[in-house]
């Protein structure tokens, strides 16, 4: 805030009515901060980085009290108070509109002869911004700002009316957030004799969050007033702080203090001798106790009318858990075993074992994510939703370049493909594999692992369309099991060899012509069961097969640990952006369409990926005909 110098002289006013004004205030916001019920879903190390970001959507009330020692021509010390009440507004389910106010109170010493000291309320300032509701790797907000000419004395304020623009650009990584604020005002009206306002501000900002709420901080205002001599423009301050968030009962506080020394200008002046500031904040709860969330669920098992769309509340994460905004849920045979009853789980259920999103909340002990992480899951049930807790130690965190709904399709799907490739039956020059339902989900990764590896793969699919592609996926050699016995046609291929490998994930209607494709010693590896569960198998029969091995994995045993699932995930992931694989995802359906999905899936007819996205208009409709059913 500029203080107003003029060659007119003033009476000298009491000094301490800013200094009790500002303790009225500050006494305000603490009583607030008992009486207000707490935030939900936030927690310590949370908020400390939520304290940090000017354009938070969090209801909060900023208390500031900077003082600048030794100035004027008595060297007395400069008081400015600020409150800066935050209010986020919701426009739609994409945007957000932050209103940002600051209203000072000033106290300030004789500046020069004949400008006596004053106190008072100076000019009051509002910015909205303009910011998107799902933050992603860099958050950002833009719009309006407007400087009232509200200040109770002259000195104290422009006497202008400026208007201008304000953006802010941040970033949160681990434990760090950096960015920067910047606005530049312009008079637009106010007494002529006073001098034009053209001033730019420049707030970068460094934060390091510790352990305990505690944190270091560097935020200092840089200011460049366009209409003074060169020599004076600039303030550079130099410095920073540290800051912790405290608790008042339920109430979180974030307290900070920072010291600063201004830059000696060109002419060898200091524009006052430093700034040290005492800062708080108190946070207001989101109203959000009973705030709804639409997601299918299943109340009672059987086939795909079972899954409708509700409203549900919103879930919150506990400790070791992660809030994620849903942007893709995969569909697969697994959530279709989960809604028949054939994977048992309590009712009711969400369905939907992968997914992908941002992280928009954190419970407690969660360190290595941030709140608007783009990441991916795969799991049992609950995808099938706007939200969806997930363990923090599930959550991977997807790179760069890959969008989110690729990343969900790569999940079930690529994991599967790469632990029978490289796992199960790890896959080496030479062998040859054979490939049932190339042209679904899993089969064509696995068909293109295989051919990266060097595998002579053998295809088998339903349809022509299916073969061709198939062959996109590099099978050397394709059957359509509708047309011809596969096992026969898999041992004239091989010359009466047989294969190394069978991937089966079609179940009842191949498994024993599979085993016949087999060469001595080989492995059936069924990994679904898309056509029905295996009757009651005799294993001596393996015996006079050629001592053949049957395996029944599942992706939860291959990726059990932390560092199991992370190892998976990089190696798929780094496949897809290297090129090494192609990716089909077929149809993306939107949330409340889940039955017509598993249909889809259930009737064999499709290839590729199937998804699930939101859609606002089909889940609407949905919810009310749940309604009108219950």
């Amino acid at each position: 805030m500029p203080f107003n110098v003029g060659p007119q002289r003033r009476r000298h006013a009491p000094q301490r009515p800013a200094r009790s004004v500002g303790l009225l205030l500050g006494a305000w916001v603490l009583a607030l901060c008992f009486v207000v019920q707490p935030v939900q879903a936030q927690d310590t190390p949370e908020i400390a980085k939520q304290a940090q970001n000017p354009i938070a959507s969090l209801t909060s009330v900023p208390f500031e009290n900077d003082f600048n020692p030794r100035t004027g021509i008595n060297k007395e010390d400069s008081y400015v108070m600020e409150m800066k009440p935050v209010v986020p507004l919701t426009l739609s389910n994409d945007w957000n509109l932050i209103t940002r106010t600051i209203i000072p109170v000033i106290q300030v010493p004789d500046l020069a002869p004949g400008v006596d000291g004053t106190s008072g309320i100076g000019d009051v300032q509002t910015s909205l911004f303009l910011s998107p509701a799902k933050t992603g790797a860099v958050i950002w907000g833009a719009g309006p700002m407007v400087s009232f000419p509200t200040a109770s004395q002259e000195i104290l304020g422009t006497k202008k009316l400026s208007v201008g623009p304000t953006v802010v650009v941040l970033k949160i990584h681990g434990h760090w957030l950096f960015g920067t604020l910047v606005q530049n005002l312009f008079s637009v009206a106010g007494p002529s004799a006073r001098p034009n306002v053209n001033q730019t501000l420049m707030q970068p900002f460094a934060n390091y969050n510790l352990k305990h709420g505690w944190y270091l901080t560097s935020s200092p205002i840089i200011t460049a007033n366009w209409e003074v001599n060169p020599n004076q423009r600039w303030v550079v301050p130099v410095g920073g702080g540290a800051g912790k968030i405290v608790h008042f009962g339920k109430r979180p506080v974030n307290i900070y203090a920072q010291l600063f020394r201004n830059v000696e200008r060109p002419d060898g002046t200091i524009p006052q001798t430093g700034r040290q500031g005492f800062r708080c904040n108190c946070y207001f709860p989101k109203h959000e106790r009973n705030k709804k969330v639409k997601a299918i669920q299943v109340r009672t098992t059987g086939g795909p009318e079972v899954l409708v769309l509700r409203e549900l509340p919103d879930p919150v994460p506990q400790a070791g858990e992660a809030l994620i905004r849903v942007h893709t849920s995969g569909v697969n045979f697994m959530d279709v075993y989960f809604r028949e009853g054939k994977y048992k789980t309590p009712l009711p259920f969400i369905p939907g074992g992968e997914g992908s999103g941002h992280v928009e909340a954190l419970g407690a002990g969660v360190t290595d994510l941030s709140v608007g992480d783009a990441v991916a899951w795969l799991g049992s049930v609950g995808s099938y939703a706007e939200r969806v807790v997930v363990p923090a130690d599930r959550l991977v965190k997807v790179p760069a370049g890959l969008d989110l709904q690729k990343a969900a399709a790569l999940m079930v799907q690529g994991i599967t493909a790469y632990y029978l490739s490289h796992l199960t039956f790890a896959l080496r020059p030479g062998h040859t594999a054979l490939v049932h339902a190339s042209a679904g989900g899993v089969g064509f990764l696995l068909t293109q692992m295989a051919k990266n590896v060097g595998v002579t793969v053998i295809a088998t699919t339903s349809t022509p369309e299916k073969a061709e592609l198939a062959r996109q996926a590099g099978a050397d050699d394709i059957i359509l099991y509708t047309k011809m016995k596969f096992d026969e046609e898999v041992m004239r291929i091989t010359n009466g060899d047989g294969v190394d490998v069978v991937y089966d994930g079609v179940g009842q209607a191949t498994f024993e012509q599979s085993l016949k494709c087999l060469r001595r010693r080989g492995l059936l590896a069924l990994y679904e069961a898309a056509s029905g569960p295996v009757p009651p198998f005799d294993l001596a029969r393996l015996s006079t097969m050629g001592s053949l091995f049957v395996t029944r994995p599942i992706s939860l045993d291959y990726v059990k640990t932390r560092e199991e699932l992370t190892f998976v995930t990089d190696a798929v992931f780094g496949m897809y952006k290297a090129g090494q694989l192609t990716l089909v995802v077929s149809r993306a359906y939107a949330l409340g369409d889940a039955a017509k999905a598993h249909i889809d899936l259930e009737s064999r007819g499709t290839t590729g990926k199937l998804v699930l996205t939101t859609s606002a208009s089909t889940a609407t409709l949905s919810v009310q005909r749940a309604r009108q059913a219950d």
